[in-house]
């Protein structure tokens, strides 16, 4: 599954100063690897800068700033994602028309689809699999991975290990488990959608021929499908200990209390962006579940 990348923070990342080649003038292997292992401090590189604008006015037929540079940060890694997107909208593009061609997109009915319709009609659709317009293809589609989202949420929340194992598969589902069998039986907690800051999108789509038998499967098709998806909302979480007492920050203007007496208190609202990869096996009838979670920046590396 691809997931689009900051292409500045990639190319930086990236981006190497080359080493000097050995010679004269230039340091042993050894200094230069100490060299590297202590930066210049902010006062060194000033003093630096001070001696080259020194040795300039000194010195004017020599032009001190025309030394060779690296290519500037973003411009090698923006054209390099250019393409890896330009990639991803032509596979998402052969996804949704085989989809298409197997009548297989929730809420869409391509089979009885003529000639005319295929030819003039579809070419305008299987490249909308990015769209969030009610006309495309896969609106219902991303309203049931929202609503997919919200249900797994709410199960979290409230530990329901057979609703988190209905909705999820494979090392999403392991980890999910893992996690609320850690999860403090002394406390209570309530999850609540407010809203969509942006709507749901599919970032990335891919489907294969998984189902292999010799015969056709007796339901659906033998398309195995994965959906990245893009979640950007609005959402808060209530924690209560066994007294009813609230352990959330509360949302401005409310008043921390007993909920036994005054009922639950609204916990501050935060916006949150995830990404999911939902599967759907077409020959099961089962729901679309979420297999993994993505990360623009990897938990173990976020600060």
């Amino acid at each position: 599954m691809f997931l689009p990348e900051d292409p500045l923070a990639k190319a930086a990342a990236k981006t190497k100063v080359p080493a000097k080649a050995s010679g004269r003038g230039t340091l042993p292997a050894k200094d230069q690897k100490q060299d590297k292992a202590k930066p210049k401090t902010d006062k060194e590189q000033l003093e630096g800068l001070d001696n080259m604008l020194n040795y300039s006015n000194n010195i004017p037929m020599t032009d001190v700033w025309g030394q060779k540079s690296e290519t500037l940060d973003g411009l090698k890694g923006a054209w390099k994602q250019f393409m890896a997107n330009r990639q991803n909208d032509i596979k998402n593009m052969v996804s949704l028309l085989v989809l298409a061609q197997a009548n297989a997109i929730p809420g869409v009915n391509t089979g009885y689809d003529g000639f005319f319709k295929r030819m003039f009609q579809w070419p305008f659709y299987i490249f909308s699999t990015r769209s969030t317009k009610e006309s495309s293809w896969l609106a219902s589609t991303r309203s049931l991975f929202l609503d997919t989202y919200k249900e797994l949420h709410h199960a979290i929340a409230k530990n329901d290990m057979r609703t988190i194992k209905y909705l999820t598969s494979d090392s999403f589902a392991i980890d999910t488990i893992n996690t609320q069998k850690k999860q403090n039986t002394d406390l209570s907690y309530i999850w609540r959608f407010h809203r969509e800051v942006n709507p749901t999108q599919i970032v990335s789509l891919r489907c294969i021929e998984a189902y292999l038998a010799t015969e056709d499967p007796k339901i659906g098709n033998r398309l195995m499908v994965h959906a990245l998806v893009k979640f950007d909302t609005e959402q808060s979480l209530e924690i209560y200990d066994r007294k009813g007492q609230a352990l959330h920050q509360p949302a401005q203007g409310s008043t921390p209390r007993d909920v036994a007496v005054g009922g639950p208190i609204p916990a501050v609202r935060r916006n949150v962006v995830q990404y999911f990869v939902f599967e759907k096996r077409m020959w099961y009838d089962s729901p679309w579940v979420i297999r993994e979670q993505l990360w623009d920046v990897p938990p173990t590396k976020a600060k």
